[in-house]
């Protein structure tokens, strides 16, 4: 989540040097992944006038502009002195103030402003379109600014894009967080503040009713919880205001028009994803539109948006039009067949939630993630559509003209309801570790949204956010207050044991005492694997009712280790046979029929036999010795209620 600390000032109180609020990030548990500035590949580039405006004496369509840069160009004495500079737009006049590229800079695309010569004529910079600067698709004419704007001005500080962004990696359990609104609640919690935030309302309503021109259906409410639907027309599809580009660059996305813009734009501010349609591309039925949610049928095809036809699959959800035709794949992207385009007048605008499990496999399986996706994945608040809603269309309102018909279809089938649990802050001192006062919590939690009500002295109330889904127990508001509170002022202490002193059991005691006395012979001890190939016994020669009853791993890490060992034996001749492939010589090799060799045992060789012996504990603590040689299956068939414990015995 790119967080730009301009667009968080504005709606939480943030410490003024960004390094700060950084690592307070950090000390409550949200990893910072990168800090960068906004606008640094704007440099050089400065709001300006045009002092005059001639023809090109060798061009038709060209004009010789004398710019003034204020004191960003000055002579030999210091006085201010336009660059000449050679246009083609034709959208300006002289006094016109305009953004102007100077000699060197470098603009996007990595294109660097030099002095040249156009049809002979020497040109000293470069008045910007928009889109020459990155900052939209406009490349019909260069910006004109305000009359009262200032001349010679860094033009990202003039549009306030002198901004810092700090990269955060979210994790999956705060889709709340993937939001502006989101993460000043989590500043405000971290600093105790107060957020002021101001969200758009719409100021007036007119037309037929929304439920007049559009009806919506959910086939099935396991893929769509909620779905609204608003209507406003008569859109003006043009460039975006500055200052919605300018969030909506910090953001990590590219302009694109006004009404692409104010959708992205709500999208980051809440977390919430919206689509809108071109409504006119919708097919008319008894007057109205219709919208159905469905499951995709398989081998269903969709153009989405990215130009990519795809394949679709049940297990897909998709938006429909009057159930037959797909126009968007729910919660990833919309479909080429209804996309907003410049012969846009009226549009129909989606706020929904769907299934998280549902939207995850289909970005997966179509390779096709998206901003919108990565927030369906983790968990959409549906309580909050019809507000989000409301947000967009006073945004279409405002950057677009658009008039907001009254009214908003909405279709509601699984209701969320805010998750209610009972809070002690006795047991969240105890797990904590820490005397953290009762005010703390409550003041902290309130600030991350929750309601509290206190039941008595060691009881709280407590309702959680729709928008915290990882809210849900008492240790959840616990693990809130202890990262909070900050987990490196705790002190560590070591846990004490409330029952009973520590010590062994007996029957661990008789376990230690029965390995000091082997060793102490001279034995050697063997830690293997408790893992084996099904087929270790058979390699043996063991029979079938001599191996036991197997107990078999659902999801073994390696082939050959797919179930739990039966005996010990055919890992101890593994390890046999691993040192001999290493080099180690002073061990012993087993042979057929119950005979073995020794190399090199103490420097010399000589034939000796082998036995494994099972020394077995029962339940009564009582131990029993029990040899055999090497080969025979007698020996290796003990299974608990006995503990069996094999060694190699080495006999002259």
């Amino acid at each position: 989540m790119r967080i730009s600390y301009e667009w968080l000032k504005s709606m939480v109180d943030v410490p003024e040097d960004p390094s700060d609020l950084v690592a307070e990030f950090v000390r409550t548990g949200t990893e910072v992944e990168a800090v960068e500035k906004v606008g640094a590949d704007l440099t050089n580039v400065v709001t300006a006038q045009v002092v005059s405006k001639k023809p090109h004496p060798d061009s038709d369509h060209m004009w010789l502009c004398q710019v003034s840069v204020g004191d960003r160009n000055v002579d030999a004495d210091g006085n201010p002195v336009p660059l000449q500079i050679v246009c083609g737009a034709q959208n300006f006049e002289e006094g016109d103030h305009i953004v102007t590229a100077m000699i060197g800079a470098v603009l996007p695309g990595d294109f660097k402003i030099k002095k040249s010569k156009l049809r002979g004529v020497e040109s000293c910079g470069m008045n910007c379109s928009a889109r020459e600067l990155g900052l939209g698709d406009d490349h019909d004419g260069i910006i004109i600014l305000p009359k009262d704007a200032p001349v010679g001005m860094d033009y990202t500080d003039y549009l306030g894009m002198s901004d810092t962004v700090i990269d955060c990696e979210i994790t999956p359990n705060r889709p709340d967080c993937l939001s502006m609104t989101g993460m000043a609640v989590e500043v405000a919690a971290m600093y105790d503040e107060d957020t002021h935030i101001e969200l758009p309302s719409v100021k007036s309503e007119q037309g037929p009713d929304a439920h007049d021109l559009v009806d919506v259906t959910i086939d099935d409410p396991e893929l769509c919880q909620r779905y609204t639907a608003r209507v406003v027309r008569n859109v003006k599809i043009g460039p975006s205001p500055e200052w919605l580009a300018r969030r909506v660059v910090a953001a990590g996305s590219r302009p694109i028009n006004n009404v692409v813009d104010v959708t992205n734009y709500v999208m980051f501010l809440t977390g919430q994803p919206l689509h809108a349609f071109d409504l006119g591309k919708l097919t008319e039925r008894d007057g109205r539109r219709h919208i159905v949610v469905r499951a995709a049928a398989d081998g269903e095809k969709l153009e989405t948006l990215d130009g990519v036809e795809r394949t679709l699959t049940p297990d897909m959800a998709v938006i429909t039009d009057d159930g037959k035709t797909p126009v968007a794949l729910a919660g990833v992207m919309g479909g080429m067949n209804s996309e907003i385009d410049e012969n846009t007048v009226d549009v129909l605008l989606e706020s929904a939630t769907f299934s998280s499990g549902h939207v995850s496999r289909t970005s997966r399986n179509l390779d096709l993630m998206s901003e919108a996706s990565i927030r369906y994945e983790r968990q959409v608040d549906g309580a909050n559509c019809a507000n989000v809603a409301e947000i967009a269309a006073a945004l279409f309102e405002e950057c677009c003209g658009a008039e907001v018909c009254p009214g908003i279809v909405d279709v509601y089938p699984l209701v969320v309801s805010a998750p209610v649990v009972d809070f002690r802050p006795a047991r969240a001192r105890m797990l904590c570790g820490a005397q953290i006062p009762d005010e703390f919590m409550v003041a902290r939690l309130s600030r991350l949204g929750c309601s509290i009500e206190r039941v008595d002295d060691e009881h709280l109330t407590v309702t959680a956010p729709t928008n915290r889904p990882d809210l849900t127990r008492e240790v959840d508001l616990i693990e809130e207050v202890c990262r909070l509170w900050g987990e490196g002022d705790i002190e560590p202490t070591l846990p004490a044991a409330r029952n009973h002193a520590g010590g062994l059991t007996v029957e661990q005691k008789r376990i230690r005492l029965i390995g000091q006395t082997l060793r102490a012979c001279g034995l050697s001890e063997t830690s293997t694997y408790c893992f084996a190939d099904p087929n270790d016994l058979v390699s043996l020669g063991i029979t079938e009712e001599g191996r036991g009853i197997p107990v078999k791993i659902i999801n073994p890490l390696v082939a050959d280790q797919s179930e739990m060992r039966r005996s010990m034996l055919p890992g101890l001749v593994r390890s046999v046979a691993y040192n001999l492939d290493h080099g180690v010589p002073n061990v012993i090799q087993g042979g057929s029929g119950g005979e073995a060799y020794a190399e090199s045992w103490s420097g010399g060789t000589g034939r000796r036999e082998l036995t494994t012996s099972a020394i077995c504990i029962n339940h009564d603590h009582t131990v029993d010795l029990d040899s055999q040689p090497c080969g025979s299956g007698e020996a290796v068939g003990i299974l608990p209620p006995y503990l069996a414990v094999y060694v190699w015995q080495r006999v002259s």
